[in-house]
């Protein structure tokens, strides 16, 4: 019983003891035993001001990866669209250097002089013998000539068997109509190059019958499709139409407004689309000129001068060709839109992303209608 009670006091004196040395503030030379090590950590505040500091941190770097993302995709949208106008200006210069002639600008909407001067031209879509498809601007127009159809079969290819080949118009337009419906557009650039033609025959070898020869008696390519004396002896052509559909050449080309009609075209040319067209047509072209051409215009005084010249001289066009790359996937369709554009009018700010700069290049055509052979100079006889 006595050695009992005497284990008790000694484990309760030991109990006192680690309970005195557990209260007992450690000096700088000791080392905290495993009785009284205590843990340690951050308070609440600490935590909070960590977080916020690592949430700015995080922040400040997805807003540098946010807009490089966006740089890099609005980049691409421009350089897309760059190539694209790139593309469509090769394919139309490249019609052009086959033309036969070309329509100065005034002679596809007002026409110029009266019939039987030589300067005479009717103006195609002002008299409504071209009608143009819904919300577009005719840009150029132009006789080429195209091979016969493998499969024509209509007696009047047998006219052509020989040569092979007959004359096409070809009309590019400048067209605001997007397609579908308001919800669901078929295109979704600003404005597009479509191209429509008038050929002798059809892709299945039929004779097209509001075709009229503009070599045909009476009708020359300029007049056409009046005769010489200013008489309409064709027939009426709305492109756009089941007939006459016109294809896409190209999405998203500009038409933003300019300050101000400032193409100016060197002496001897001629602009076309003409300015008068500008505001008559159906759709808002008023000061559009984000695709236009200058067409050497080889209308002269007398039919002497036309004769000569013609015997030796070719059209020579220049074509201009501008994109915009709004509604690209990537790009910020508010800040292309036409109403922002039109406010930066004549300012530096109307070029910074959505108007690109131009595409220019210069055609001479091959035609060699009228073109007599000319002597070499080494084999031309000295006058003396």
């Amino acid at each position: 019983m006595v050695s009992r009670c005497s284990r008790l006091l000694a484990r309760l004196e030991h109990w006192r003891l680690r309970n005195r040395v557990a209260r007992q503030p450690l000096q700088s030379n000791q080392q905290p035993s495993s009785l009284s090590n205590r843990t340690a950590g951050f308070t609440l505040i600490e935590l909070l001001i960590s977080a916020l500091i690592a949430g700015l941190i995080i922040s400040g770097l997805l807003g540098i990866v946010i807009e490089l993302v966006s740089t890099n995709r609005r980049e691409l949208a421009r350089s897309e669209t760059a190539r694209d106008m790139g593309i469509a200006a090769e394919f139309m210069s490249n019609e052009l250097r086959e033309a036969v002639y070309v329509y100065p600008g005034e002679c596809l909407w007002e026409g110029s002089e009266s019939p039987g001067n030589v300067k005479y031209c009717p103006g195609l879509f002002g008299k409504g013998y071209l009608k143009a498809p819904k919300d577009s601007l005719p840009l150029i127009a132009f006789w080429k000539l195209d091979e016969l159809p493998e499969s024509c079969s209509d007696p009047l290819c047998k006219t052509y068997s020989l040569a092979g080949r007959t004359y096409t118009l070809v009309v590019y337009f400048l067209s605001q109509d997007k397609g579908g419906t308001a919800n669901n557009p078929t295109w979704e650039g600003r404005a597009r190059i479509t191209r429509g033609e008038l050929a002798q025959f059809n892709a299945n070898g039929a004779k097209v019958g509001q075709y009229l020869n503009p070599r045909a008696a009476g009708v020359n390519l300029q007049t056409w499709p009046e005769d010489t004396d200013g008489n309409f002896v064709g027939s009426n052509v709305e492109f756009g139409s089941r007939s006459f559909p016109v294809s896409v050449l190209v999405d998203y080309v500009d038409d933003t407004k300019d300050a101000k009609d400032s193409v100016e075209c060197p002496t001897g040319y001629s602009k076309t689309p003409s300015t008068n067209s500008l505001s008559a047509v159906e759709g808002d072209f008023s000061i559009v000129r984000s695709v236009y051409a200058c067409v050497l215009d080889e209308r002269f005084g007398t039919q002497a001068a036309l004769r000569t010249t013609n015997e030796t001289l070719n059209q020579k066009v220049i074509l201009s060709v501008r994109g915009n790359p709004e509604g690209r996937y990537g790009l910020d369709r508010s800040g292309c839109s036409r109403e922002k554009l039109t406010g930066q009018l004549g300012t530096a700010a109307q070029q910074s992303t959505c108007r690109l700069a131009a595409i220019k290049t210069e055609v001479l055509n091959r035609g060699t209608i009228n073109k007599g052979p000319q002597a070499l100079p080494e084999t031309q006889e000295d006058p003396k």
